[in-house]
């Protein structure tokens, strides 16, 4: 044996006999051995790469650390080392043994780390972990490590530089669009968590081997909580009866808010941080008058650092809607700060650099977040984090002119607010023009910070009313009364004087004043002075005023000034004397590039080189589409819709595609509304809904007092008509018995009230067996869409993404796609839209993906099919499970679907929530059939694993064709039979297949629909049925037919994929038929395809099912009505019948009246005798008998008359 092999043997014993020994069985990290023996185990199983090794050490491995995480409450061993070698082994060799990783990880973290973070040992050795396996991590489980950030920087902070550079490394993984927001404040209050876990510390010895995050479960809290109490009283509460001789025995709630958010491991989203509380200030001056630490001094100069990273990143890959939302809480944050005078200092610097720069991205913010910076300007004067505040916002206000040209009303608004911010300061004038000399220090900074304000202020008014003219008069007021007040402080006064000059002077005021982002073509570009036209846009009076009593430097432009307010008088004076100088000497020149900053800019550096610039025009008009007269009600297809129908809707498509930049404003206001429908629909009960018993009904007159525009003589009727059932109008048609077509039939708001389209809404609640992000993946990605509801889309397609998510995920994805719907049969015609699908976060694990149709905002007549605010929320539950609620909401047009099919379909049940749900339900079940283990039947059959998977997917690739093949899509081009009686029967050619030795063939497809007095169960189990096939299979009369093998598919042993030997004698086998049988609350379909014995062969040894030709034939069986309440049998069932087969004599152009003949025969020899065999009518039975009798004897000569009494029994059928 070689040493190799020796050291093999013993390891493997060791760990064996470590779980028998009790003393290592209750803390294996006791013993060292144990440690050493799994590290030896790993290298030899990389260096092997041998599966059955791995396989061989994996049972005792995965003991190992269930033992492991067991005994952590008990043990006084670090368990930290042994347990990540043990993940190491899991992520590298989990593919090989099945084993699925991301539980293991999430226990180490609940269970080991938040004990052991403060082992220094422990959290190098993770943080190195993470950083060999962060592209897994991240590839694998995106959301593991912004879950746990909160433990992650109790461990930085706790164990302090050393640490930090391994830390940098793995801090960008923590950032999703999940955890972006909490952790700024996170960040923030490091300094705050070292004093909390120092004083956790102090009270109850070292932190390792203890879970803060179930201390309140213990007495070690106590002292936190007593500071805790101190934060929000001030002062120290004695405990009980008032003795309180040290601070350790005060006590306060334990769950107190602050403490519980504070020292959290993982993290629940924004929670509200109840640092505005008055005791907060008394937290931090408690903190700060104690000498700090090493932890603290360490993390103080740390976390700057930390937030370069953050804030880099932001601006790199975060998208808009998450940067928007962080600057109010970055604003709220600013003057809430650890009181450390450098660190205050650092931060505020950095998070007002952020706030520039995310202005600058995107200056839309300015009027979007306008509420909460108006709030700040009125905060001005309460400290000094907040009057620093107040003037980066109004330099920003000023900057980007309110948010750019296309916010007119929001420009309005911020300028009314800083006139009133400037009227306010201008009563208070008296202490302005006091001498400077008077009164102590602090006054003299007041006065002087607002001056300082004042001239923000002024400067902002200037550049709103250059940016929107309109302004103009009223900002001369303004500064008229500045100018006029003549308060002490002459830099204010003078500034209003010469802004009132420049506004005299167009060009000038523009070139100095005006955006840096300029939005319209007759805007220059700030700085840029057209000589050409100075005779006309320049006037005499030239304010050469503005360079009295200044020296005016020139050189060394880009010098910044370390005072705000020289550093704007001396840019804008700097600007002007290079227009002085161009002037002078201007020649030939047409233009001249004014260099340095121009206008009023804050002391801050923005970096801003690499950030996408969004120029694109919105103002632009959007594409009209005049209705055509083809498509006018009349021009009508008599079967399905037809390509030469529907291709007005391609105009629709362009009028979308060319500008769907253009108006990617509209469409984005239009998703976020239809969002926020969603979700009102999605989660509210009634009135809004009528819920009765399983089945739930929109409530037309509440949707629209909810949603709609209804004036006040509506809503009065409204409100005095009592909502009992769902209101609708009477069928007023003498012989028609089907159901009137606003039956449970939601009213259409006014905007989408149109002749012939029709409301249908229905909402399904249930649970999946996959977590939010894969149900969010499949609805994002239009191939796996497409492939997940195969029996609902007959095509979809992406047109364009309007916006992309962050962080790998779909969060503010916004996509324009085009689908057409199929019901399984070719008598109902489609429905086809163009419509905008949204992605959005709501909450960690909550998602929304909402469309609703382009139509709406790009109106066309003729369209056919609308989609109102439609699709679900999903729900991150326990056990990788997603709870989602399904919404669909439509307006259709009916009136082309077949009489046959016409009450089903005008209820909404065809195309409701729930079949999208159980398409939903039903792909999940056949991932989890595909992975699941291989099990004998209950004959004893054993599929080999390989080949079960390779029969599953060739099941499934059967399904789909059979649902795109039989449905009434555009690609599919029916034709009625030529056989007078037989129209509804429909054929067409799918291509021709290459058969060796053989002239080319044609693939025909034929399908008819009928009703049968058969409930939809007893059909179904009569269909799947082998031992019922020779009663309604022609072919196979005569012939032994067995199910060899199964899978069965979900819970339902029903529903199966099916291996069927047909015997033409008992030692004769002929053919193989796999077959798939499934059914649902919705339907249900039998679908079969003949297999030869060598490709059956070939799939059950694994080999690939996408090489195999295959003729899918089958049943798609639907209620003749929907379900009462919901759930239920009803009596009839809508049998639709199809059939593959290859036809010599056919082309892809021509089928000749013999195959005709052939296919009339089949299918309606087929119904017939399904129809016989499913009732006890004799003449039926009789018939039936006739009909086998002919194919023993095979009267070919007497084919005509045959096929006569064939038509006369199909039109007797169809009648009875």
């Amino acid at each position: 044996m070689s040493d190799r092999d020796r050291g093999w043997d013993f390891h493997l014993r060791n760990l064996s006999n470590s779980a028998r020994d009790s003393s290592v069985a209750t803390d294996p990290a006791a013993d060292p051995s144990v440690l050493h023996s799994v590290k030896k185990l790993y290298e030899l199983c990389k260096e092997e790469k041998n599966d059955d090794l791995v396989a061989r050490v994996y049972p005792l491995i995965n003991k190992l650390f269930q033992r492991s995480v067991a005994s952590l409450s008990q043990s006084r061993t670090s368990n930290g080392l042994l347990l990540l070698d043990i993940l190491q082994f899991f992520l590298d060799f989990g593919e090989v043994v099945l084993h699925d990783a991301d539980p293991s990880i999430r226990t180490f973290f609940r269970s080991c780390l938040s004990r052991e973070f403060a082992d220094p040992v422990v959290a190098e050795a993770t943080l190195d972990f993470i950083n060999v396996n962060k592209k897994k991590l991240l590839s694998s489980f995106p959301t593991l490590l912004p879950q746990f950030f909160p433990l992650l920087l109790k461990l930085i902070a706790w164990n302090g530089e050393k640490l930090e550079k391994a830390f940098l490394k793995v801090f960008p993984a923590v950032m999703s669009s999940a955890s972006f927001l909490p952790l700024l404040s996170a960040l923030v209050d490091l300094p705050i968590l070292v004093v909390a876990l120092e004083k956790v510390e102090k009270s109850s010895g070292s932190l390792i081997g203890s879970s803060i995050a179930t201390i309140q479960k213990s007495t070690a809290p106590e002292m936190l909580l007593a500071l805790m109490d101190e934060a929000y009283t001030g002062s120290t509460i004695a405990d009980g009866g008032g003795d309180s001789e040290s601070e350790d025995s005060n006590t306060i709630d334990v769950a107190d808010p602050l403490f519980l958010e504070l020292l959290k491991d993982e993290n629940d989203g924004l929670a509200e941080r109840h640092w505005a509380s008055p005791g907060m200030a008394a937290t931090l001056q408690a903190a700060i008058n104690a000498p700090p630490s090493d932890r603290l001094k360490q993390i103080l100069s740390m976390t700057p650092r930390l937030l370069d990273v953050y804030f880099a990143i932001a601006l790199r890959d975060v998208n808009d809607s998450l940067i928007c939302a962080l600057i109010p809480q970055l604003m709220a944050r600013n003057a809430t700060l650890f009181l450390d005078k450098n660190f205050s200092y650092e931060v505020r610097k950095r998070l007002l650099e952020f706030l520039l720069a995310a202005f600058q991205r995107s200056p839309d913010f300015i009027a979007l977040l306008k509420k909460p910076i108006m709030d700040r300007l009125a905060e001005a004067y309460d400290s000094p984090a907040k009057m620093e505040l107040a003037l980066q916002l109004c330099w920003a206000i000023g900057e980007h002119g309110g948010g750019g040209a296309s916010h007119k009303d929001a420009a309005r608004e911020l300028f009314e607010n800083l006139e009133l911010l400037l009227y306010e300061n201008l009563s208070s004038s008296v202490g302005l023009r006091q001498e400077a000399s008077v009164g102590p220090d602090s006054e003299n900074y007041r006065k002087s910070s607002q001056s300082r304000l004042l001239c923000f202020v002024v400067t902002a008014i200037a550049k709103l009313a250059t940016y929107h003219r309109e302004l103009l008069p009223r900002a001369r007021v303004s500064l008229g009364k500045v100018a006029r007040s003549r308060i002490s402080d002459a830099r204010v006064w003078k500034r209003a004087r010469d802004y009132l000059g420049l506004m005299n002077d167009p060009a000038i005021c523009l070139s100095i004043l005006g955006p840096s982002r300029p939005s319209q073509h007759d805007i220059q570009k700030p700085g840029t002075v057209n000589w050409s036209e100075g005779g006309r846009k320049m006037v005499a009076h030239f304010p050469f005023y503005i360079l009295g009593e200044q020296k005016v430097e020139i050189k060394d432009t880009d010098k910044h000034d370390d005072h705000f307010l020289d550093k704007d008088v001396n840019s804008e004076l700097r600007a002007m004397a290079i227009f002085v100088e161009g002037f002078r000497s201007s020649g030939d020149e047409n233009a001249m590039d004014v260099s340095g900053q121009l206008g009023f800019e804050p002391d801050v550096n923005i970096g801003v080189d690499d950030v996408h610039q969004n120029d694109e025009d919105t103002s632009s008009p959007s594409l009209s589409v005049r209705a055509s007269p083809q498509d006018s009600p009349d021009s009508r297809a008599s079967t399905n819709v037809r390509s030469d129908q529907m291709n007005r809707a391609s105009d629709l498509l362009m009028a979308v595609s060319v500008s769907a930049y253009t108006n990617k404003t509209r469409i984005t206001d239009l998703a976020s509304s239809a969002m926020e429908e969603l979700l009102k629909m999605a989660l509210e009960g009634e009135p809004l809904w009528h819920i009765d018993g399983d089945s739930e009904s929109l409530n037309g007159f509440e949707y629209m007092k909810e949603f709609g525009s209804v004036d006040a003589t509506l809503r009065e009727i409204m409100r005095m008509v009592e909502v009992g059932d769902p209101q609708c109008l009477p069928n007023l048609e003498p012989n028609d018995e089907s159901p009137s077509e606003c039956t449970d039939r939601p009213m259409l708001p006014k905007e989408l009230e149109e002749e012939h389209l029709h409301a249908e809404a229905s909402r399904q609640i249930g649970l999946v067996s996959t977590n939010p992000a894969s149900v969010v993946e499949w609805l994002m990605d239009v191939n796996q869409w497409s492939l997940v509801f195969a029996n609902i889309i007959s095509r979809a397609n992406l047109l364009q993404v309007l916006s992309t998510g962050v962080d790998g995920n779909y969060d503010g994805t916004l996509q324009l796609m085009t689908v057409e719907l199929h019901l399984p049969t070719a008598l109902v015609p489609t429905r086809e839209s163009h419509f905008v699908r949204y992605c959005k976060q709501l909450g960690y694990g909550t998602w929304g993906v909402v469309d609703v149709s382009l139509e709406n905002l790009f109106p066309y007549p003729a369209s056919r099919f609308r989609r109102r605010p439609s699709g679900c929320l999903i729900q991150g539950m326990p056990e990788g499970c997603s709870k989602v609620i399904w919404v669909e909401h439509v307006a259709v047009d009916n009136r082309l679907v077949q009489s046959i099919y016409r009450p089903l379909v005008i209820s909404g049940f065809t195309f409701s929530a729930k079949r999208w749900f159980a398409a939903l339900i039903r792909h999940c079940q056949w991932l989890a059939t595909l992975r699941a283990r291989t099990a004998p039947t209950h004959d004893g059959v054993l599929l080999p694993q390989a080949g079960r998977e390779s029969l599953l997917k060739l099941a499934e690739r059967m399904t789909r064709s059979f649902w795109g093949d039989i449905s009434g899509c555009n690609e599919n081009q029916w034709m009625p039979l030529p056989i007078r009686g037989a129209e509804d029967i429909r054929a067409m050619t799918k291509g021709s297949i290459p058969v060796p030795g053989m002239p080319p063939s044609s693939k025909i497809v034929f399908t008819t629909s009928i009703r049968l007095a058969v409930p939809p169960k007893r059909l179904f189990d009569f269909l799947r049925d082998e031992n019922s096939r020779t009663k309604w299979d022609t072919r196979l009369f005569g012939h032994i037919i067995r199910e060899l093998a199964y899978v069965i598919n979900g819970n339902n042993p029903e529903n199966r994929v099916s291996i069927l030997q047909v015997n033409a004698t008992p030692e004769e086998v002929e053919i193989f038929y796999l077959q798939e049988s499934f059914s649902d609350d919705i339907g249900s379909y039998v679908i079969y395809a003949p297999v030869d014995a060598l490709a059956m062969s070939g799939i059950l040894n694994g080999g690939s099912p996408e090489i195999m030709n295959i003729l899918p034939c089958g049943f798609s069986i639907l209620p003749d009505r929907p379900p009462l309440n919901g759930h239920g049998d009803v009596p009839g069932s809508l049998l639709t019948i199809a059939f593959h087969i290859i036809d010599l004599a056919s082309t892809e152009e021509y089928i000749p009246p013999e195959s005709v003949k052939t296919i009339f025969k089949v299918i309606a020899e087929t119904a017939f005798l399904i129809k016989a065999a499913l009732t006890s009518d004799n003449v039926q039975g009789n018939l039936a008998g006739g009909i086998k009798e002919k194919k023993k004897v095979k009267m070919d000569t007497d084919i005509e008359s045959y096929i006569c009494c064939i038509v006369a029994i199909w039109q007797q059928m169809k009648i009875g």
